[in-house]
């Protein structure tokens, strides 16, 4: 009878730690698998950081970029605008000049084709009055 409770008493035992021990698996797998979540978010983030950054320096390059030709062109372009009427006739310059105006004012709209494109549009409208 000692030996029947004894015998019972370690299969309880034994049957409580497999349930224990189930529990803490399952426990310890509810973790893993919540860690690894959050390292695939964080690792997901760091890429669409790293892609955000990368716009930012392409925008900033581009930007420098279509400054440093602005910087270039427009000083001139005003010098030889000088020398044209508000609807781009020429008036005082040389042939030579007013070619220079007629490339650099196409090489303006190129760098910048929403603004010439309206400017464009409005000097139709007053040319057309």
């Amino acid at each position: 009878s000692d030996l029947l409770k004894t015998a019972g008493n370690a299969v309880v035992s034994m049957g409580i730690a497999m349930l224990a021990s189930f529990a803490i698996n399952g426990i310890i797998t509810l973790i893993a698998n919540a860690c690894q979540s959050i390292d695939d978010k964080i690792k997901s983030l760091n890429e669409d950081l790293d892609k955000s950054v990368q716009n930012v320096k392409s925008i900033s390059d581009e930007f420098n970029s279509l400054k440093n030709s602005a910087d270039e062109i427009i000083p001139q372009y005003a010098k030889l605008a000088q020398g044209v009427d508000k609807f781009g006739k020429n008036v005082s310059l040389t042939d030579e000049e007013y070619k220079e105006f007629i490339e650099l004012n196409n090489k303006i709209g190129e760098m910048f084709p929403l603004t010439y494109s309206f400017l464009h549009r409005k000097k139709r409208l007053l040319y057309d009055r």
